[in-house]
């Protein structure tokens, strides 16, 4: 099935607004939103990826290594640069220092890629890269030898995951933990794309319905959401923390719907394509742009780290600057050194 350019377009910009709530959530925000954003904003990124799968167009062994291309080699550079960033300048200034983390712990977690402070506590979010490769690589296998029971496969998947979180005393490298819960999502994502199904709810719908859709999901995932807290605390997927599975189900659905019908309201333009294409260098190298923006806010305008780290409305301004910052990372990586997320240069 060849790909509709209107619906690219709207899964860049979905893409754009999910890593602009995971920039906006890492910075410590009031807990109701930042509930909000967790109970989706990870379901959200396998969905898309669902989206883009395919079985046919290449065999195992050219998927495999075009995706240890676009997500492992990037991981790795993203981790060897921010560990480097960590022990230089983090260590130093800003909330991390004076910190004495283990430095062979955070070495073997480039290797293991374990989300947690002790292992990847110099860069926790690069965690992604690795479990979407596990994603994908485990959902091509499903979708080539399981086809005809991909529902039953991947809801089986979901349910393995279950037993495995509460059996297992250690968490599994790469993601694959967090692959098994990531399925359904995945497989949502690929049957919009094989039945056409974006094209006629999210695209086509008139605007009236549009709205009344972006309203509705968005207070049923602030409702499932805000009512699955335990001990004070919602949704964390890289740590594996779900509370209760059916309201994390139907707050990541509702919230993925929010998302694509707020998408699909924001008209097509170069910048939304422009960071749509690169929200990989936008979760790899954000922590590194927090510190940047920061620097500028407390020395260029003095502006007190009390209120830079208090102040909700400030750290808008921080995510939107992270974007700024990147900018030029971007441009400069996409024309010089496209190698380094997998892509070709341009002739």
């Amino acid at each position: 099935m060849k790909d509709n350019p209107n619906e690219i377009q709207f899964l860049n910009t979905a893409k754009v607004i999910g890593i602009f709530l995971v920039i906006y959530a890492h910075l410590s925000i009031p807990q109701t939103p930042y509930i909000f954003i967790n109970s989706f904003h990870m379901p959200l990124f396998f969905c898309i990826s669902g989206y883009f799968v395919s079985t046919s167009k290449y065999t195992f062994k050219d998927f495999f290594i075009r995706k240890f291309r676009t997500l492992i080699v990037p991981y790795f550079i993203f981790a060897i640069v921010s560990l480097f960033f960590e022990l230089l300048i983090g260590q130093k200034y800003g909330n991390n220092a004076n910190t004495h983390p283990d430095i062979s712990k955070y070495i073997a977690g480039i290797f293991l890629a374990i989300p947690s402070r002790a292992y990847l506590g110099f860069n926790i979010p690069l965690w992604f890269l690795p479990a979407l490769f596990s994603i994908e690589i485990i959902f091509y296998l499903y979708r080539k030898y399981f086809h005809r029971y991909s529902w039953i496969t991947v809801i089986c998947s979901f349910l393995i995951g279950i037993l495995l979180k509460h059996t297992l005393p250690f968490r599994l490298p790469w993601g694959i933990d967090v692959a098994l819960f990531a399925m359904p999502f995945v497989q949502i994502g690929y049957y919009l794309k094989r039945k056409n199904l974006n094209d006629a709810f999210f695209i086509r719908m008139n605007f009236t319905a549009k709205s009344s859709i972006i309203l509705t999901s968005a207070i049923l995932t602030l409702l499932f959401s805000t009512v699955n807290i335990r001990h004070n605390s919602g949704v964390l997927v890289y740590a594996l923390q779900f509370n209760n599975y059916f309201l994390f189900f139907a707050a990541a659905c509702t919230g993925i719907i929010f998302t694509f019908m707020l998408s699909s309201c924001i008209p097509a333009s170069g910048l939304v394509r422009f960071y749509g294409r690169n929200t990989i260098i936008l979760l790899g190298l954000h922590f590194m742009a927090y510190s940047v923006v920061k620097g500028l806010l407390h020395f260029i305008f003095q502006i007190p780290m009390e209120i830079i780290n208090g102040n909700a409305y400030l750290k808008l301004f921080i995510s939107v600057g992270d974007f700024i910052v990147l900018t030029p990372v971007i441009y400069c990586v996409n024309k010089y050194t496209p190698q380094l997320l997998g892509r070709k240069k341009a002739v």
